[in-house]
């Protein structure tokens, strides 16, 4: 089967290319496709869409066609699909983002 990758901003600038048409053997889905990409292309770009034990890093978005993929469940992929990795345009990571919702969290309680 044949589908299509669609890379945005910083992991397009990473792997240098706007999109690849991936051939695939077998079942698979979206989530295994992006752990294979990121073995395949290395560094930089794995560590754009893997975490350092190799978990997906769930704050890019993954569409599958027009349909926004949930990281936790795999979603498999038929021939022809376009899968699209988008990560956070606004910049910042993960940790920071993860941070600054403890501190609403924490003005929350506070306020109570």
């Amino acid at each position: 089967m044949k589908v299509t990758v669609k890379y945005c901003a910083q992991i397009k600038q990473a792997i240098g290319i706007a999109s690849e048409v991936v051939e695939l053997e077998g079942d698979c889905s979206a989530q295994e496709l992006i752990t294979r990409l990121a073995q395949q292309h290395g560094e930089p770009v794995r560590s754009f869409l893997l975490d350092r034990e190799g978990r997906h890093r769930t704050n890019n978005l993954l569409i599958v066609g027009d349909e926004q993929v949930q990281w936790a469940t795999p979603r498999p992929l038929e021939d022809g699909d376009e899968v699209t990795v988008l990560p956070p345009i606004s910049g910042g990571s993960l940790r920071a983002w993860e941070r600054a919702r403890e501190r609403v969290r924490v003005r929350v309680r506070v306020r109570k």
